[in-house]
Order: structure tokens, then sequence, then C-alpha cells
């Protein structure tokens, strides 16, 4: 790509300076017209065609007035191709380069969809996640009253849903390799981080049912409690059924607690008599 541009540039360089009695090009003139062939290529949707000419622009045309416009084609013809690293990386850039732009606000939505575009798989790497998350939290924080903000409030709402997600999977697989005690810390870190989360109900129910696991009676009550007072008809069922299984968990437990005693007296009297 670099020859292409240095081919170019020496083609031009060399017109400028032919003595044929042509009519030269001023490198402004240069510059418009490259970019021109690159406007056009955008608006055939020829996305990948028009970076080669955008990215010349960048190379060459410094200080012209191009710039601005090439860097924001180049992160439209990513975007509008779904490439969405290297749109959001392009964005980025526009928006560090040209923050006072009357396309920065635009530029820096695109920015946060385009990582949230990123091809999501539970359980594997969520760094684009959170990459996004922190995007439309800039973009709120610096254009709080631009049209686009309902729109990336509700883009932020579904990646908090992901993450929620993601720790309720992660508890559900410790309880099921019967670490409850794991299973209870993963699920009480995403009531507390994600209270809005659309998975709450199976949340409270899983840590209901860890608590009774590990005999933890009050904390198991104090969250079918919980569940009840949240989701009074959609609970009613489950809290039934949480209810009795405690009541069972408590009574196993004390009769472990007497069968204990009673091992312990038996063997006390057997040293006794001996």
């Amino acid at each position: 790509m670099k020859q292409i541009f240095l081919l170019t540039t020496l083609a031009l360089t060399f017109w400028n300076c032919s003595s044929t009695g042509e009519k030269k090009l001023s490198r402004v003139e240069q510059c418009k017209a490259i970019f021109s062939d690159a406007d056009e290529l955008m608006q055939e949707q020829s996305y990948y065609s028009a970076r080669e000419p955008l990215l010349e622009v960048q190379n060459t045309c410094s200080g012209t007035g191009f710039m601005e416009k090439s860097q924001l084609l180049l992160a439209q013809s990513y975007f509008l191709s779904e490439e969405w690293m290297e749109a959001r990386a392009e964005y980025a850039l526009f928006v560090e380069q040209y923050p006072s732009s009357p396309h920065s606000p635009l530029s820096s939505y695109n920015k946060a969809v385009s990582a949230y575009n990123v091809e999501y798989v539970p359980g594997r790497d969520n760094s684009f996640t959170q990459k996004a998350l922190r995007d439309f939290d800039a973009f709120l924080s610096n254009y709080p009253e631009n049209v686009k903000n309902d729109s990336a409030k509700i883009f932020k709402k579904e990646l908090l849903e992901r993450l929620a997600e993601e720790q309720l999977a992660i508890a559900v697989l410790y309880s099921r390799m019967s670490e409850p005690q794991a299973s209870a810390i993963y699920l009480k870190e995403m009531l507390n981080t994600y209270p809005n989360s659309r998975k709450i109900f199976d949340a409270l129910v899983l840590l209901c049912e860890v608590y009774i696991r590990l005999d933890q009676f009050e904390q198991a009550q104090e969250f079918i409690t919980q569940l009840q007072n949240r989701f009074p008809v959609r609970a009613a069922k489950v809290t039934s059924s949480l209810n009795s299984d405690l009541s069972k968990a408590q009574e196993n437990f004390k009769d472990n607690i007497e069968n204990k005693k009673d091992k312990k007296m038996r063997k006390s009297k057997k040293v006794d008599q001996s």
C-alpha cells in the first residue's frame, strides 16, 4: 500500500514539474481530486475501494483541509462494511484528532456502536463489551443533550445485561460443580452490580437454593422473602417449593445433629463400660 502512495505522489510531483506547458495542479487541487474519487466510491457503496484514496489523502495531504473529511469517510467505510473493530479504531482516531468537529458527537456514538457490534460469545473474552460501556459512558457524558442519548442508554442497558447473564452463568456452573459457596459469591455480586437485570428472578431463586444446600437457613429465608416481595405473582409457586425444601433441610439438619449426639453418647458409654 505504501508503494502505491509513493508512486502516486511521485506521479503528481512529476506532473507539477513538467515543462510541457500544460496547466499545473496545485497540491490542494491534487488532494481535492483524490478525495473526490474516494467520495464518489463511497456514494457507490464501494467501501473497500474507497479506502485506498482516503489513505492516500491521509498520507500526502496534511494541511490541505481534506484530512478531517478523509478520516471521517475512512471510519464510515469500515462502519458501513460492518468491520466493527476497525470502525471503532478509526472513529476513535477521528474523535481524538478533531474533538471540536461538528461530526464528533456522531463519531463518538458510532465508535460505541462499533464496539457493541463486535461479535460477543458468552463465556469468552468480554473486553469489547467493557469498551462499549466506556464508549457509551463517554458519549453520554460529553454530549448530554445529543439526540442519540436515548439510543445510547438502550445500548448500555443491553451491555449491562450481557455482563449480568455472564455472572449468572458462572454461578450456575459452580452450583452444578457442587461448589455452592462460590456460586453464592457470584450471585450476590451480580445482585449488587446489576440490580435491574432481567435475570434477577433467576439469580434469587438459585441463591435461595444454594443457601439451603449450605445449611445457612437464615440467609435462605432472607432471600426467599426478598423473592416474594419483589415478584409476588411470578414467585408464588417457586417460593412455596423453596419453603418446603427449607423446612426439610432444617429437619434433616436437626436429625443429623441428634444422630451425632446419639453416636457420641453410645461411644462414651462403651468407653465407660470397658
